[in-house]
């Protein structure tokens, strides 16, 4: 039996080898990056390794500096889970994960409880955290010159956080697909869910836990489809008592939309085509009054509007969440310790016994990892 294992294992080795468009990434540990950041308390900007990016004033809080959460996740590279029903903050870099909630004076560390200086703060829509104790949680120093009101914090960004580069986030105002093709406004506060595998599915949620957005894409659909067929679409999508439903047409931005409420929510689909692929814009937002709320509604309806069927590489402004490049998508699983290049038309498919297997669009060549 174990000749027969190692026998198969050797032979999806070979076939491994022999297929061009599969490729082994390169698994070289990289160094860790240094971080450097720079702060004044009254100023609206930090620098972050001679970076300027503009933030909610710091302040102080019981003795304690409180800064945006997003200093945090774009210094430190830290990965961000946010849990709105409960209003509790995680963050994780390396072997380092940090659970706070809004509000409250103690704080878990790798699971062991401890006390905070400063509980963490919505301020003016921001989630505002205690700098030194995340900081110095992540293993890095930090200095105060009380002469200057400055605050200087040195560290390391771990190699092995997953977030990428340390100024990933920096300058970033507007988020997209390169491969699908689509882009948006990135507001302050918004938060990277879940997200397929294809990168046709992706979520986002507010940290205040106001609202949330996804973006879906599905290929291969018929070509100019008519209005009535794009709102019979996005109609099969909505399960929720439907308010309005019609075709919007606005220079050459046009798509279907249904407005729709349920449980104290209120929900807003869109439905985009361009070419053979329509793009399904969910928004939910979690309180019916906020969206009876002037300023509340303008902002989701800015963002909403935001949303473009292009996607300009040249724009330093714009995050590119694709990780398909030349055709070719990357992936990587820890559990497994793979790092694969695959065509960027295969997909994961669920197997059995958890094992992962990947596949080309008519399931004709395919491997898998067990």
């Amino acid at each position: 039996m174990k000749k027969i294992r190692y026998t198969l294992i050797y032979a999806m080795l070979l076939i491994l080898a022999l297929t061009p468009a599969i490729a082994w990434a390169d698994n070289a540990p990289a160094s860790d990056k240094t971080i450097n950041i720079q702060l004044k308390l009254g100023n609206d900007y930090i620098t972050i390794n001679d970076q300027a990016i503009t933030v909610e004033t710091p302040y102080v809080s019981k003795g304690a500096t409180l800064v945006p959460l997003r200093v945090i996740t774009t210094a430190f590279g830290a990965t961000l889970s946010w849990d709105s029903e409960t209003q509790t903050v995680g963050l994780k870099n390396g072997s380092t994960a940090i659970s706070m909630k809004i509000g409250s004076m103690a704080a878990a560390v790798n699971g062991t409880e401890e006390q905070l200086e400063a509980s963490p703060e919505l301020k003016n829509g921001t989630t505002m955290v205690p700098l030194r104790f995340i900081a110095e949680k992540f293993g890095a120093k930090v200095g105060y010159d009380e002469s200057t009101s400055s605050i200087t914090i040195t560290g390391n960004q771990s190699a092995s956080t997953g977030s990428g580069d340390i100024d990933s986030d920096l300058g970033k105002t507007h988020i997209g697909n390169s491969f699908y093709g689509w882009s948006m406004k990135y507001p302050s506060g918004l938060v990277k869910g879940y997200e397929s595998f294809q990168e046709d599915y992706v979520s986002f949620d507010d940290a205040n836990g106001e609202f949330k957005i996804s973006v879906s894409v599905e290929s291969d659909m018929s070509e100019n489809m008519s209005e009535d067929a794009l709102l019979g679409l996005l109609a099969d999508e909505v399960e929720e008592a439907v308010l309005e439903k019609k075709f919007v047409s606005e220079g050459k931005r046009a798509y279907a939309l249904i407005l729709s409420k349920a449980d104290g929510k209120m929900y807003e689909y869109r439905a985009y085509q361009q070419g053979d692929k329509v793009y399904i814009i969910y928004f939910t937002i979690k309180k019916e009054e906020n969206y009876k709320i002037t300023t509340k509604y303008n902002a989701y309806k800015d963002l909403l509007d935001s949303f473009k069927l292009t996607f300009d590489a040249s724009d330093k402004t714009l995050k590119d969440l694709s990780k398909v490049k030349d055709g070719n998508r990357k992936y990587s699983d820890e559990t497994y310790g793979v790092s694969l290049t695959l065509p960027a038309d295969w997909s994961k498919v669920n197997g059995s016994n958890e094992a992962l297997y990947f596949a080309d669009p008519k399931k004709q060549k395919g491997f898998s990892f067990a």
